[in-house]
């Protein structure tokens, strides 16, 4: 159910970026959205994780998903780039989220954390997607996961949180794509 709940507030998260750039939202409207975002996919995912996993690994890895998300989210705020600089906290989030559902042992789960960790801070460029087929691809994805994990439907939520992560990955390793694909060129908005 914690798993749910992430990918039902990353939902939420888009939409209210959506409005919140329509209505030109203030100062303080930027903030609490970082702290909301802090807490739905940096301080969620690492409590469901360390409670797989409650060794001292795991309180280490969940710790510095949250301080990595933290700094991810304090760079994001002061940051004007077309593109996001580091793997977003919100994608992060729904990796594990998603990667929980379908069952990845927890050994597995603090590695890939902490990956995602390193990730978040780094300096690595990911665009922005702005192509609504994709998101509604997505989208629609992600609510079928959460509508099988509701429903105790086990294929279905399974099914739809596989199609869910491989787009995920597939935007994960897109810096990497985007190098070989382009001759190391920037593309802009996808």
């Amino acid at each position: 159910m914690a798993a749910a709940t992430i990918i039902f507030a990353s939902i939420l998260d888009g939409i209210d970026g959506t409005v919140a750039r329509k209505i030109e939202f203030s100062d303080i409207g930027r903030v609490l959205d970082s702290f909301s975002d802090l807490i739905s996919f940096g301080v969620a995912p690492a409590l469901m994780v360390y409670r797989l996993n409650s060794s001292e690994l795991s309180i280490a890895v969940s710790s510095a998903f949250v301080i990595c998300g933290a700094l991810r989210l304090a760079r994001f705020t002061v940051m004007t780039s077309e593109n996001f600089t580091g793997f977003p906290i919100t994608a992060s989030g729904l990796l594990i989220s998603l990667l929980y559902i379908l069952g990845t042992p927890s050994s597995l789960l603090t590695l890939l954390m902490a990956i995602l960790s390193a990730l978040m801070i780094s300096e690595v460029e990911y665009v922005k997607i702005r192509d609504f087929r994709a998101l509604s691809v997505l989208l629609f994805f992600l609510i079928m996961t959460i509508a099988g994990t509701l429903l105790s439907l086990e294929r279905i939520s399974k099914i739809f949180a596989l199609l869910s992560l491989s787009l995920i990955l597939l935007y994960l390793v897109s810096p990497l794509l985007g190098g070989i694909v382009n001759g190391g060129k920037r593309t802009g908005s996808v």
